[in-house]
């Protein structure tokens, strides 16, 4: 169910299923898998896994994001992975990229300065 991503290793995952399709905003601390379709913004301070079935449609602002399957619209990161496969249409601003040979990549890319100011949304302070 959830080869090709070491995300299902950690603990906190929300997980939008292949049978799943959601439209909105998430705001997230946990690592986040799509293996459905979401249509949207993202906002997330860990990980973002675009599996094999997934469809993301939309703006994206998280530390690190992998895609398996198909990613179009906007995404701020510090780390993109595009793998084997997987087809990303968009304005990619990004510190740093692997691109793996069958991907696809159209649309601009934007290297951002090392260590730039974090991308996601700020963890809850505790009281």
């Amino acid at each position: 169910m959830f080869k090709n991503s070491t995300i299902t290793n950690e603990s906190n995952v929300s997980l939008i299923t292949k049978e799943t399709s959601l439209e909105g905003t998430i705001n997230t601390d946990d690592n986040l898998r799509i293996d459905g379709k979401f249509k949207g913004t993202i906002n997330s301070t860990s990980k973002v896994v675009v599996g094999e079935n997934g469809f993301l449609d939309g703006d994206v602002s998280c530390k690190e994001i992998s895609v398996y399957g198909r990613l179009r619209g906007t995404v701020k990161t510090s780390l993109i992975k595009v793998n084997g496969g997987s087809f990303v249409d968009g304005n990619i601003s990004y510190e740093n990229m692997s691109i793996t040979e069958g991907s696809e990549v159209v649309g601009v890319l934007n290297r951002l300065p090392q260590k730039s100011e974090f991308i996601g949304i700020p963890k809850k302070e505790k009281q």
